[in-house]
């Protein structure tokens, strides 16, 4: 007979427990989203499954849910938004070298690659910018000026990169992109992700 637990518990259904994974999946997430939680990480039969593999999965034996609330889910999503960002913070540091060395066409390839890189970050702080809009948080106002530094700079190196100007695509990797990203990766993780998590920032 097949079982699904919610957090520890065994959950109680009106008859017969939802014949296949993708069922259960959709039982689980239309309750959690009327109480302000997501999943977490779900296992199968005791072992750690995707999500979304487990969809295909008809018969069962014990599948169960771990949780946390959205507010916990953001805080995660923010840390990761804010490595990435130091990330290309750094990286931008480095192709502002790399640039004025190789030539135009691999610059130019490198530094666009570096820019589409950036549309995951932007796309999880426009996320947390709305969450923030919407409960009024104390963070939004420096997280929304940070973010618009960080957008200001890459426009300002598409604008370098289309005129063809190596150097100034150096300069503004180096003095614009560099540190903006770095600044919004300091302030995803201590201004919010701190402040989601309960924590305060050091």
């Amino acid at each position: 007979m097949s079982e699904v637990y919610l957090d520890g518990e065994k959950v109680e259904f009106q008859g017969d427990a939802p014949e296949s994974c993708a069922d259960a999946i959709a039982l689980i997430e239309n309750y959690l989203g009327g109480v302000g939680r997501v999943v977490e990480r779900v296992e199968l039969d005791g072992v750690e499954r995707e999500l979304q593999d487990l969809a295909q999965v008809v018969n069962y034996g014990v599948l169960a849910f771990f949780t946390q609330s959205a507010q916990q889910r953001l805080a995660s999503l923010c840390g990761q938004w804010s490595e990435a960002s130091s990330r290309i913070a750094e990286e931008a540091e480095t192709l502002a070298s790399v640039s004025l060395r190789v030539e135009w066409k691999e610059s130019q390839m490198k530094v666009v690659d570096c820019l589409e890189r950036m549309r995951p970050i932007i796309e999880g702080v426009e996320v947390a910018r709305g969450y923030g809009e919407e409960s009024q948080a104390a963070w939004t106002e420096a997280l929304g000026q940070a973010f618009q530094r960080g957008i200001d700079s890459i426009n300002a190196v598409a604008d370098a990169v289309e005129s063809g100007d190596s150097v100034r695509v150096s300069d503004q990797l180096a003095s614009e992109v560099a540190p903006s990203w770095l600044t919004l990766g300091r302030c995803l993780r201590e201004d919010v992700a701190q402040v989601l998590d309960g924590k305060e920032a050091s």
